[in-house]
């Protein structure tokens, strides 16, 4: 394929230099790598978790110990959200078709409705009269 020429080709060598310019900054998406963005964010969390604990009276290891044990926790928690996710999904799969079962019924009834009526209707078209041509 040849190279392209003109001011199409400046446009795509530019759109190319601030894709890879965005991807260094903020991280690519596409292969998860971070960017320099992301190490500052993390290194902020950092610094905020130790000054939070600082405010709070604590020393570092007391602050690192209650950071493990929040990290300790987090399999159990994932464990519970895990639980809790498969509940709900059965939950709605339950009103899916508690749903789905009741519209059925209800739509036969009104189908069944509608159908004898017009079978109704068409008795009576064939045979000329009507209900209430004669009275009751």
């Amino acid at each position: 394929m040849p190279e392209e020429q003109g001011p199409q080709a400046w446009f795509h060598r530019i759109e190319g230099m601030v894709e890879d310019l965005h991807r260094a900054i903020l991280g690519d998406v596409r292969t998860g790598a971070p960017g320099l963005l992301e190490g500052h964010r993390d290194h902020e969390r950092r610094l905020t978790h130790l000054e939070h604990a600082q405010r709070e009276g604590m020393g570092r290891t007391e602050a690192v110990e209650r950071r493990v044990s929040v990290l300790e926790q987090a399999p159990a928690r994932a464990a519970e959200a895990e639980v809790a996710e498969r509940q709900e999904a059965k939950r709605l799969v339950r009103r899916e078709w508690t749903g789905g079962i009741v519209r059925a019924i209800a739509s036969a009834i009104v189908g069944g409705l509608i159908g004898a009526a017009l079978m109704v209707w068409s008795v009576m078209r064939h045979v000329g009269g009507s209900l209430f041509r004669n009275g009751p």
